[in-house]
This record gives structure tokens, C-alpha cells and sequence, in this order.
């Protein structure tokens, strides 16, 4: 059956399997480069609920004098904590942001998957067609 295949055939499907082979490389390299950014993110994400746990702590038990405070110093008191707060509202946008980004990256090793699948699907036709 190989010889039903006419030399131009054969260096066309020959090219075909080595660029096949090209794009895995490059699918791969794609996967691992996903892969870093993916474990970067959740190594962030951790640290900053870290921080974001500790500011809720000072908030949830606030370190006020037993003694009687003047206006003034509540008034402080009460921006400190205000400030206090807002940090701990922006850490958790900024971890919601990073949750997003980690799913949308699990979204693009998915469709990677996909792609490896069906070039393996492909190469196997080929070669099947290169066996006959």
C-alpha cells in the first residue's frame, strides 16, 4: 500500500507529521508556561489572604485604652480603623481578581488538552494512512 503514494504525497504527509510534532512542542511549552503562572497566582493568593486574615483580626478586636479618650483620639482611633478596613477590602478584591485569573487559566490548559487531543487523533491518521 505505500507505494500507492506518489513521492510528493509522501514529503507532504512527512511535513505534516513534523509540524504536528512542532505544534506539541509548542502546546507543551504553553501547558508549563500556564502551569508556573498558575502556581505564581495561588502562591500570591495565599500570602494575601494571610495578610487579609490578619487585618480582620485587628479589626475584630481592636486595641482600645481602658483609660477615657478625648475626642480627638477616637476620632483617630476611628480612622486608623477605617484605613484598617479599606486595606482589607482591597486585599479581597485583589483576591477575587486572582481567583478569576486561576480559573481562567485552568480554562486555557483545558482547551490545550483539547488541542493535544485531537492532534493526536490526526497524527494517528496519518500514520495510519502511511502504514497502508
Amino acid at each position: 500500500m505505500k507505494d500507492q503514494f506518489s513521492d510528493i504525497e509522501r514529503v507532504v504527509i512527512k511535513r505534516l507529521l513534523r509540524i504536528r510534532q512542532q505544534r506539541e512542542l509548542s502546546l507543551q511549552s504553553q501547558w508549563q508556561q500556564i502551569e508556573r503562572e498558575q502556581q505564581a497566582l495561588q502562591s500570591t493568593l495565599a500570602e494575601l489572604e494571610r495578610q487579609r486574615m490578619k487585618l480582620w483580626h485587628d479589626l475584630a478586636t481592636p486595641s482600645l485604652p481602658n483609660e477615657t479618650i478625648s475626642r480627638d483620639q477616637l476620632a483617630l482611633f476611628k480612622q486608623s480603623m477605617r484605613e484598617v478596613y479599606l486595606a482589607e477590602r482591597a486585599l479581597k478584591e485583589r483576591i477575587a481578581q486572582l481567583s478569576e485569573t486561576i480559573i481562567e487559566l485552568e480554562c486555557q490548559k483545558e482547551q490545550l488538552a483539547k488541542q493535544r487531543l485531537l492532534m493526536i487523533k490526526n497524527q494517528e491518521k496519518l500514520k495510519e494512512v502511511m502504514n497502508d
